[in-house]
C-alpha cells in the first residue's frame, strides 16, 4: 500500500512539473515583441507648407517579421508626425493628402534605431517627376552631427554639372532634400556626399531614387586624418597678394540686407534670413561678390524696373578675385577646397547661361584653365521664375555654405594662382545676394572625386532677348 501511495505521489509531482513547464512556456511565448517609433516632418516639396492632417501609414514590407502590423497617424499643425509602438522589422511608409501625389519611403529597417523620415510630396499640378532623400548623420559613437553638408549629384556628374542641391543637418543630425528631378534619361541614379568638419567625407554611390519616393539614408562619419595645408585663406586678416575688382570685397559679418527684397526678388520658402547677407562660414570675414550698399549685385537699377522682376540693372557687371602665388613645386598631388554660398537668378542659371560662377587656375606663363563652374547643368523647369532664387541649396531653396573641391594634380610641380570669376552677362535678374567664399585651402592630397568634367569651352554661351 505504501509503495502504491509513493508511486502515486511521484505521478502527481510529475504532472505538476509538466503543467508548470507548459505555463512557463506559454508565458514566454506571450512576451511582447520589441517595438520602435518613426518620427519625421511632412512638407510640400516646393512651397514647404506644412501638411497638417495628412495621413502617414506604416505597412510591413514583404520581408518583415510575422508580428509586424500596419500603423497610422496624422501630421500635426507643426508638420510633424510620430508613428509609435511599431514592431521591429521592415516597413514601407506612405503619406496621403488630398491634392497630392502619394509618396513612399520603402523597406525601412527599424532595427537601426529611431529613424527620421521627412516626407516631401508635390501637388498634382507639378508635372516634373520628383523624389527626395532624408535621414540622419552620426559619428562612429552614435552621436548626431549638426551642420554637416549633404549634397546630391547625378551619378554621371556631366549630366547635372556636379552637385546641384545641398542642405545641412540640424542639431539632431537630421536632414532632407526634396524636389529632386528624376528621369529615365539618367536611370534615376544619383550619388550623395556628406561632409562635416573634422570628419572623413562619405559618398554613397549609385543610389536609385524613383518618382514620389523618399530614400532614407544613414551616414556614420569617422574622424578625418588631416592633410597638410599648402595654402590657406580664411579672409580674416590683411590680405597679401590678393587682387579683387567688380563687387568682390571682404564682408565682415555686419548686418546688411538685400534692398531688392521683397519688392523685386523673393526668398526661398525655407529661407528665414529676411534677406540678410550671411555671416562667414568660419570666423568673422568672408569674400563676397555683392554691393554692401544694397545687399545684391544689381549695381545701378533700371529706372523702369517693375515689381518682382528679379531686379534689372542698367548694365551687366562682373568681377574677378585672384589669389597670390601658390607654390606646388615638389608636390605630387594636390587639391583645392573651399566653402561657397550663393544666391543668383533661376531663369537661366545654367553653366552656359547667366550669373556665371567660375573657378580658374593661372599657371606661371599666365595661361588660364577653367577648373569648373558652380552653376547647374540645366535650368529649373517651373514657370514664372523671375523673382525666385537659385542658390547653393538648389532651386528656390535656402542658401547654405556648400563644400566645393577641385583636383590640382595637373598643376603640381609649378606655381599657380586661383581665380574666381562672377559674371552676370546681362542686366536681367540681378537683384539677388551674390556669391561668397570662405575657408579656402590647397592641400597635399587629391580631390575625393576627380571625375567631374569641366564645361565644354567650345560651346557658345546662351543669348536672350532683353526686350
Amino acid at each position: 500500500m505504501k509503495v502504491f501511495q509513493t508511486g502515486r505521489q511521484w505521478l502527481i509531482m510529475g504532472l505538476l512539473l509538466f503543467t508548470a513547464g507548459i505555463i512557463t512556456s506559454c508565458d514566454r511565448d506571450d512576451t511582447q515583441p520589441e517595438t520602435q517609433s518613426i518620427r519625421g516632418i511632412a512638407l510640400n516639396a516646393i512651397s514647404f507648407d506644412k501638411l497638417e492632417g495628412a495621413t502617414l501609414t506604416a505597412e510591413p514590407a514583404a520581408n518583415s517579421s510575422s508580428s509586424a502590423s500596419t500603423r497610422q497617424t496624422q501630421v500635426d499643425s507643426d508638420g510633424n508626425y510620430l508613428l509609435e509602438d511599431i514592431v521591429i522589422g521592415r516597413y514601407n511608409i506612405y503619406i496621403d493628402k488630398e491634392g497630392y501625389y502619394t509618396m513612399s519611403a520603402n523597406n525601412i529597417d527599424l532595427v537601426r534605431g529611431k529613424p527620421f523620415i521627412a516626407m516631401l510630396p508635390v501637388t498634382h499640378d507639378i508635372e516634373t517627376p520628383i523624389g527626395g532623400i532624408t535621414g540622419i548623420i552620426m559619428d562612429n559613437e552614435g552621436n548626431p552631427i549638426p551642420n554637416a553638408n549633404i549634397s546630391i549629384s547625378a551619378q554621371d556628374e556631366s549630366i547635372s554639372n556636379g552637385y546641384f542641391s545641398s542642405t545641412k543637418s540640424n542639431e539632431k543630425g537630421e536632414f532632407y532634400i526634396g524636389a529632386i528631378p528624376v528621369s529615365p534619361a539618367i536611370n534615376n541614379v544619383f550619388k550623395i556626399r556628406c561632409i562635416a568638419d573634422g570628419k572623413e567625407t562619405q559618398i554613397i554611390q549609385n543610389k536609385t531614387i524613383l518618382q514620389n519616393e523618399m530614400v532614407v539614408l544613414y551616414f556614420e562619419l569617422k574622424e578625418e586624418l588631416p592633410a597638410t595645408a599648402i595654402f590657406h585663406e580664411g579672409f580674416e586678416s590683411m590680405l597679401e597678394g590678393w587682387e579683387m575688382d567688380g563687387f568682390w570685397h571682404i564682408h565682415d559679418n555686419s548686418a546688411i540686407y538685400n534692398e531688392a527684397y521683397p519688392d523685386f526678388v523673393q526668398l526661398a520658402p525655407n529661407d528665414n534670413s529676411e534677406g540678410r547677407i550671411p555671416n562667414a562660414y568660419k570666423g568673422s570675414h568672408a569674400a563676397w561678390y555683392g554691393d554692401p550698399e544694397t545687399g545684391n549685385f544689381m549695381g545701378e537699377q533700371n529706372s523702369n524696373d517693375h515689381e518682382l522682376s528679379g531686379g534689372t540693372s542698367v548694365v551687366a557687371n562682373k568681377g574677378e578675385m585672384t589669389s597670390p602665388e601658390i607654390n606646388l613645386k615638389g608636390i605630387t598631388q594636390a587639391s583645392v577646397n573651399f566653402r561657397s554660398w550663393f544666391e543668383v537668378e533661376s531663369v537661366n542659371p545654367n553653366e552656359y547661361g547667366f550669373d556665371l560662377m567660375e573657378v580658374y587656375v593661372i599657371d606661371e606663363d599666365e595661361n588660364e584653365q577653367l577648373l569648373g563652374k558652380l552653376n547647374p547643368y540645366t535650368d529649373p523647369v517651373l514657370p514664372d521664375r523671375a523673382p525666385l532664387p537659385y542658390t547653393s541649396g538648389g532651386f528656390n531653396q535656402a542658401p547654405v555654405w556648400r563644400y566645393e573641391e577641385f583636383d590640382l594634380g595637373a598643376f603640381t610641380g609649378g606655381i599657380i594662382r586661383l581665380k574666381f570669376l562672377f559674371d552676370t552677362r546681362d542686366g536681367l535678374y540681378n537683384g539677388f545676394r551674390g556669391w561668397m567664399i570662405d575657408e579656402l585651402q590647397v592641400v597635399n592630397k587629391p580631390a575625393a572625386e576627380t571625375t567631374k568634367s569641366a564645361p565644354d569651352p567650345t560651346r557658345p554661351l546662351m543669348q536672350r532677348d532683353h526686350n
